[in-house]
């Protein structure tokens, strides 16, 4: 199987390709298309994406997806967005974006975490994803349920960080009675933050 590093030697070539066609060509393709690539590249998704732009234009996105347990998740996604006269305006600002758009959830301000914290959440997921907030089908902090929060027993501390005390769960999109993912933050006694991250374990307290 392709190595992180194929995959993005890939992407950037065909990117190369793509920033080579005029803005008629670029408007002409649909708006999702899957994309062959070699054999050594296994399981994975490869597919190029056409949306609106953010200055007017067309965004050209190249997305690798691969399996995370049942479904697939956006792991790698370069793009470009280009305008009517031609002119290609390369990727950035998607940090920037990330902290100036405030995104809504029912759960905000119930957790009784910090409000910073709660919103890092979903940015962190994205980035684990490798999404984007200005990406249309990216993980949302609305997308997420909040189960609740628990102090982790002792035998349960393999499966967080050995400084934290309370674990807060969110259950993931796509979950099921048979496969759930959850989004953890971790905290001391006092509240604060010891850890982000996810995984297949739901503390025994929130089970009940």
């Amino acid at each position: 199987m392709g190595s992180a590093q194929d995959w993005s030697g890939f992407q950037d070539e065909y990117l190369k390709q793509l920033k080579k066609k005029s803005y008629a060509e670029l408007s002409a393709l649909p708006e999702k298309q899957k994309v062959s690539v070699p054999d050594c590249f296994g399981r994975g998704r490869f597919s190029l994406l056409k949306k609106r732009g953010e200055r007017g234009g067309i965004r050209i996105e190249v997305e690798w997806k691969e399996r995370f347990l049942l479904i697939f998740v956006s792991k790698y996604v370069l793009g470009f967005e280009i305008l009517k006269d031609g002119t290609v305006i390369e990727d950035d600002g998607f940090e920037d974006a990330e902290q100036e758009i405030k995104e809504t959830a029912c759960w905000f301000g119930r957790t009784g975490l910090h409000e910073e914290t709660e919103r890092e959440l979903p940015r962190y997921l994205r980035l684990e994803f490798g999404e984007s907030v200005l990406d249309d089908d990216c993980l949302k902090a609305s997308d997420l349920c909040y189960i609740g929060h628990a102090k982790i027993l002792e035998n349960e501390k393999e499966h967080f960080s050995s400084e934290s005390i309370f674990v807060h769960c969110w259950k993931m999109p796509g979950s099921n009675s048979e496969n759930s993912t959850y989004a953890y933050v971790e905290t001391d006694e006092s509240g604060n933050e010891r850890g982000t991250g996810m995984g297949n374990y739901l503390p025994i307290a929130l089970t009940k």
